[in-house]
């Protein structure tokens, strides 16, 4: 993607999206021109760039990749992908099973509103492309440039 501010990088980065070099893009274009990879080798009739494989969406853990759940970009969900799945919650935060079983055990409703709490905070700064300790969680979520997309998908 090209793309002339941070802010619009940071939001297409948070969707699943991958830049590529502005080189990288121009010599697609003059492969798609041509018709030819390299002399006797056409170029494919679809060339998709600077969107994430299955593995890179695994590893990266983006947002939101909204694009991966449509049928156009099914094959591409199983590109790169490891051929024994690795458990899904490592590196990660705790699951939704863990926050209800934390919800069940906590003593009260102060307890449970700082579980709930943490669990926006990442949500939120996941969605966002942020880190979670650059969420303050007594500011609007408008502060933080959320859209009407973004909150639904957090309401989710």
């Amino acid at each position: 993607m090209l793309v002339g501010d941070e802010e619009t990088l940071g939001k297409l980065r948070g969707a699943g999206f991958y830049g590529i070099r502005h080189d990288d893009f121009i010599e697609m274009v003059s492969r798609a021109i041509t018709g030819e990879v390299v002399p006797g080798v056409r170029t494919p009739p679809q060339i998709v760039s600077g969107v994430g494989t299955g593995g890179l969406i695994r590893q990266n853990n983006p947002g939101d990749p909204f694009w991966s759940r449509t049928a156009m970009y099914s094959f591409m969900n199983t590109v790169d992908m490891p051929v024994t799945a690795p458990d899904d919650n490592a590196g990660q935060g705790p699951g939704e099973d863990d926050v209800k079983r934390m919800l069940a055990s906590c003593g009260g409703r102060e307890e449970a509103a700082v579980i709930i709490t943490a669990g926006l905070v990442q949500l939120l700064a996941k969605a966002m492309s942020l880190l979670p300790e650059e969420i303050d969680p007594e500011k609007a979520p408008s502060a933080y440039g959320v859209d009407s997309l973004v909150a639904v998908g957090i309401r989710n």
